[in-house]
């Protein structure tokens, strides 16, 4: 169970909350800590922080800045700065964070990519992953091809 934010930037004061038997379908976007105890079919966007209780269910895309959950999480998960997953989640799809606690007794059935902040901010800020650039290492001799001559076979 989440306990009560202790005054901490992720858990701050929250600012909205959708508790047990409620159902919000479409896009959910916020601003500040929202906790969430019943059911969001969609896509979830904010920088800042979802808190996901033991009875919530999400289901869509979700690109938050912190991540905290113990419920139910089917689709992808994109937190800018730290996903936190408490027991008893259960995580259906792949998550992308720089900064990742999963807790014993979660269910994560899914991928996992932990890129740098910047990265991650970076692809979903254009859709499409970073290109890094890389240094090709100074031209080496070419080897020469094998022959019968060069081998000594004759």
């Amino acid at each position: 169970m989440l306990k009560k934010g202790s005054g901490t930037p992720e858990q701050s004061e929250i600012t909205a909350f959708l508790g047990k038997g409620t159902e919000f379908k479409g896009v959910l976007s916020f601003a500040g800590t929202i906790r969430v105890d019943g059911k969001v079919e969609g896509e979830i966007v904010s920088k800042d922080t979802l808190i996901a209780g033991d009875g919530a269910f999400l289901q869509g895309e979700i690109t938050v800045g912190t991540l905290i959950s113990s419920g139910k999480i089917v689709g992808n998960v994109t937190a800018h700065q730290k996903a936190h997953i408490l027991a008893p989640a259960n995580i259906q799809g792949s998550i992308k964070t720089p900064k990742l606690i999963i807790e014993e007794g979660v269910i994560f059935d899914g991928k996992c990519e932990m890129a740098p902040e910047k990265k991650v901010a970076e692809q979903n800020a254009g859709g499409q992953y970073a290109v890094e650039q890389q240094v090709a290492p100074p031209a080496q001799q070419q080897a020469s091809p094998v022959t019968q001559e060069t081998a000594g076979i004759s």
